[in-house]
């Protein structure tokens, strides 16, 4: 799993990661300061001890997922904290409840027993004015547009896996025996030598 740092030093997946280092832009934009990261993408070991300290109803402890079953562990899952020290106002909650889907993550924590307000999983997409960007599309766009002329002049190189990439992936899939559903998963990064 490619990771890369968003905000704080924490770690996302890597397409995970720039469209949460896209969301804390706007943030910051909106409201001069960067989101506060209490927790992004965990060990294994970070997990057990977590669930460890949740199931003996340890002081400090919050719910935790046990180990294997938690997105933290896939660099999928983000905890958020008041910005900068200061405490998330009713407008902060507002514009974090409107925008989250826009950059790809939903606010999972509010379905949880107890509640975790402050939790978050990325899901991917974005809209089309503001698509998620991947590293991993990227890498895979240079590769094909690198190696096979085919897809020279039809990709673009940006991350987004929008509608020709997916085009140009499920093609490629064909021709490379793969399943053709123009899902960029391990076994088409297998293929591609990525």
């Amino acid at each position: 799993m490619a990771l890369a740092t968003i905000t704080g030093g924490k770690q996302l997946r890597s397409d995970a990661a720039a469209a949460f280092n896209r969301w804390n832009a706007a943030f910051r934009s909106r409201f001069g300061r960067d989101l506060s990261v209490t927790s992004a993408n965990r060990t294994r070991a970070e997990q057990q001890r977590l669930w460890d300290g949740w199931q003996r109803r340890l002081p400090s402890f919050n719910l935790a997922a046990r180990p294997g079953t938690s997105l933290h562990e896939k660099g999928l899952s983000v905890d958020l904290a008041s910005p900068g020290g200061v405490p998330l106002t009713a407008e902060h909650k507002s514009w974090l409840n409107v925008t989250t889907a826009t950059y790809g993550f939903k606010a999972t924590g509010d379905g949880f027993t107890p509640r975790e307000r402050w939790h978050y999983d990325y899901v991917g997409g974005g809209t089309p004015a503001t698509p998620a960007i991947s590293d991993t599309v990227r890498r895979v766009q240079q590769a094909l547009k690198t190696r096979y002329p085919l897809y020279a002049g039809r990709l673009t190189v940006d991350g987004i896996n929008g509608p020709a990439t997916k085009a140009a992936v499920k093609e490629y899939q064909r021709r490379a025996g793969l399943a053709a559903d123009g899902i960029i998963g391990p076994k088409t990064l297998r293929s591609l030598g990525l």
